[in-house]
């Protein structure tokens, strides 16, 4: 599912970077974003920091999981 949506978050990010600053070479639409990214680099270009972004990942869904865990157990939840 990452791989999937990724490419997407990749943009939005992009956008949100472009649209912070006025610049004078900031991209006029979402699309011409797009556009300039994918003359950037190509499609591999969408999924620049993937690697990294996963590896990050993996220590958050451990610490979630474990404070899931301990609270289910305890029987002190909201349902």
């Amino acid at each position: 599912p990452l791989r999937a949506t990724y490419p997407l978050d990749t943009l939005r990010r992009r956008w949100q970077h472009t649209c912070a600053g006025r610049r004078k070479d900031m991209p006029e639409s979402l699309r011409d974003c797009a556009q300039r990214i994918y003359a950037e680099g190509g499609p591999t270009s969408f999924y620049r920091g993937l690697t990294l972004n996963s590896l990050k990942l993996f220590p958050e869904l451990m610490v979630l999981s474990g404070v899931y865990f301990v609270i289910n157990a305890s029987g002190n939840f909201v349902a």
